[in-house]
């Protein structure tokens, strides 16, 4: 994690040095490449580090706290159309007649 995404923006980076700011033009650079969970997660793992270094009186302030949250957007479920569902349906009735028989239950309940 540290090596991918936090090490290429902050590694070069002197600790007390790191300002909101920072950490929001990183999170927005995040955005692009990575899904939101993963996002947090790094956010996390950062917010973990600036954490430690203030136990180690080497900052004061950990600047990943008041960086902005990510927010994860709700999916909507997608759902085959009749024609996915039929082409699928005739696939399995060449192959296994009890998944067949099984996903043809499923789909027609």
């Amino acid at each position: 994690m540290e090596k991918h995404h936090i090490l290429p923006e902050f590694g070069d980076v002197p600790l007390d040095s790191i300002t909101t700011p920072d950490v929001n033009k990183w999170l927005a650079k995040l955005v692009e490449k990575l899904a939101p969970n993963s996002i947090k997660n790094v956010k996390g793992h950062l917010s973990l580090i600036m954490d430690t270094t203030i136990n180690l009186g080497i900052v004061l302030f950990n600047p990943v706290t008041a960086a902005w949250s990510v927010k994860i957007p709700k999916r909507l479920p997608t759902f085959w159309s009749k024609q996915d569902a039929d082409q699928f349906l005739i696939h399995c009735s060449h192959t296994d007649w009890i998944l067949f028989q099984l996903i043809a239950f499923a789909i027609n309940t």
